[in-house]
């Protein structure tokens, strides 16, 4: 089972939640989502790679050779520090996904042991 979750940066609230396939790339599951509106800045992992093509106003890691290999030569120099400053910018979003899953966690762990 995979989530994709959409969260506001700043409030940290929850805007919406998907629930697909533990299978479904990161990639297909935005595409097959409701549509994000243009004007709002979409941070994601490198799982979201080619998301841009659908949301142009996207920040994504640049880590996969075929990529680096478009980027001119001081792209590449400052390539680190934007990929450091893309996590550093989605430090707060992974805290509100890690809040989640321990809750789901409980939640199973509470109800096997009703179960039982």
């Amino acid at each position: 089972m995979k989530f994709q979750v959409v969260i506001d940066r700043k409030t940290q609230q929850i805007i919406c939640t998907e629930m697909f396939n533990g299978k479904a790339h990161d990639g297909t599951i935005f595409k097959q989502t409701t549509p994000v509106n243009p004007s709002i800045l979409v941070l994601g992992d490198s799982g979201y790679r080619g998301i841009q093509k659908v949301h142009p106003n996207t920040l994504l890691p640049i880590r996969h050779k075929e990529d680096i290999a478009k980027l001119s030569e001081e792209e590449k120099a400052g390539r680190k520090g934007r990929n450091k400053a893309i996590s550093s910018l989605r430090m707060k979003i992974e805290h509100v996904i890690a809040r989640i899953k321990g809750k789901w966690r409980e939640d199973c762990a509470n109800l096997q042991s009703q179960v039982k």
